[in-house]
């Protein structure tokens, strides 16, 4: 076995979660959008499309409050089961793979209370089973968030003209590259005119994993505004300031003299949001991060983060049989030629130097073979969805669809979160997704992906095999 094989195991840990809780793109975002998002986060391209997946259980709209005529109850929930199988996850098939196979157990169970002044209570339950392939010698990966954990829980009210949600929430910012993750959390918006107010402050969830796979135990405090300006055509401005500060604790076995691992970062973007015409949405960002890390072998010695993100997106929706949709993403993730291979805070820059390189706390779909984080990295994905058997009974709500991922270094001599990309050069290569979603019935829905990256000259040549990944979901609600 290499001496790789723990970072590769964990490399395809954060593969294996993004497949579990991130949808296709066209299916609108991942099951914890059902629970609501910050109002930065609903996206013109997220509205209109296929809501295929998504489990038929939707957030109310914590920021509508309003007097209902009797006390209601609703109970409700879903059980889905998710198989993944992964080949070359470390891009040689002369090598085993850590991680082979994994096979998901997700349930979720919800109930929500109105009282008469419009006040609501929602408690969702999720309990989760994780089951890994391992190659002979290695040992089964154990995740935080493992077994029956409060999923959601908060409370909504309206006071003095504002709406608050308090309690374990899923918050999103933007398209989510800078925050999205549920947090315990304090929120409150207020809607005047056109013009939306959101501010929240709130702590990231226990048993979860974190950005830094060095940090067992994250503590890491987050607060955000954000300000909309919304048009009658539904077209948006926005724009938002979001601050994280990092109170983790020291991982153990490693003295803070030696290496520290806290990182600061604040984020400002700013963004449109919209529809040139009836068939096409758009959707425009840029970010701009500053703050702390730490330097590599320096112990409390720290380098000033300066790094920019941005994305550009365009969908288009034909009005014609099959209803075909087209869609092109551009994404760019700053880099920095002292960021090391492999997902981590620490910068390999010498103390003092800036640190360029890119990191948020949210995620974005790149693509399910290689998955990388949006981090010293540039993006081209065009794709395309349609529903071929849409006039014929019981395929109506089946589509078929793939996106095409072109991968390049923002910084060639830098790293990206994929410990095999070691190489000084550009090219990281492509990657080909395909999908299936087919909702069967109102309450059962199946999702099909397979995925296959083929690695560029960032990658040695002893890892040039092309990655593979298959993914299948059943989701029943009831």
């Amino acid at each position: 076995m290499r001496d790789t094989r723990a970072t590769i195991a964990r490399s395809v840990l954060a593969l294996a979660l993004g497949l579990m809780f991130a949808l296709p793109a066209y299916a609108g975002g991942a099951l914890e959008a059902a629970a609501g998002a910050a109002p930065a986060a609903d996206t013109s391209s997220l509205r209109r499309t296929n809501e295929l997946l998504l489990p038929r259980e939707f957030d109310v709209g914590w920021h509508g409050v309003e007097r209902r005529n009797k006390v209601d109850f609703q109970v409700g929930g879903w059980a889905g089961l998710t198989m993944a199988s992964f080949r070359n996850d470390d891009n040689d098939r002369n090598t085993a793979d850590a991680v082979t196979s994994l096979l998901l157990s997700d349930m979720r169970l919800w109930s929500r209370v109105w009282l008469r002044d419009g006040t609501n209570a929602y408690v969702r339950l999720r309990a989760i089973g994780y089951e890994f392939g391992v190659s002979p010698g290695v040992l089964s990966p154990q995740l935080p968030n493992d077994g029956l954990d409060l999923d959601l829980g908060y409370v909504d009210s309206k006071l003095l003209g504002a709406s608050y949600r308090i309690g374990r929430q899923y918050i999103r910012y933007g398209s989510g590259l800078v925050l999205a993750n549920t947090l315990d959390a304090v929120r409150t918006f207020r809607q005047h005119g056109n013009f939306g107010l959101n501010a929240f402050i709130g702590k990231n969830k226990p048993r979860e994993l974190d950005l830094d796979p060095n940090i067992a135990h994250p503590h890491r405090i987050f607060s955000g505004l954000d300000l909309t300006y919304q048009r009658a055509d539904d077209s948006k401005l926005f724009g938002y300031i979001l601050a994280e500060r990092d109170k983790s604790g020291q991982p153990t076995g490693i003295s803070v003299a030696g290496q520290g691992f806290h990182y600061d970062a604040n984020y400002a973007g700013l963004g449109l949001d919209g529809r040139f015409s009836p068939q096409v949405d758009y959707h425009a960002e840029a970010i701009y991060e500053r703050g702390d890390s730490f330097a590599i072998g320096s112990g409390t010695a720290t380098n000033n983060i300066g790094a920019w993100a941005g994305i550009g997106s365009l969908a288009y929706h034909e009005d014609r049989p099959m209803h075909p949709v087209y869609t092109a993403e551009v994404l760019k993730g700053s880099g920095d030629s002292g960021r090391l291979p492999g997902l981590g805070s620490v910068s390999a820059n010498a103390p003092g130097r800036d640190d360029g390189n890119f990191l948020g706390f949210g995620r974005y779909d790149l693509g399910i073979a290689l998955n990388p984080r949006l981090s010293n990295l540039r993006v081209l994905r065009l794709g395309g969805t349609m529903k071929p058997w849409e006039e014929h009974p019981g395929f109506e709500e089946l589509a078929l669809g793939g996106k095409l991922s072109f991968y390049r270094k923002d910084d060639p001599s830098g790293g990206i979160s994929d410990p095999q990309a070691t190489l000084i050069a550009g090219d990281i290569g492509t990657g080909l997704d395909l999908f299936c979603g087919w909702r069967i019935y109102s309450d059962l829905s199946w999702n099909l992906q397979y995925g296959i990256f083929n690695p560029g000259t960032a990658y040695p040549a002893a890892t040039h095999d092309s990655t593979r990944t298959l993914y299948s979901n059943v989701t029943w609600s009831f």
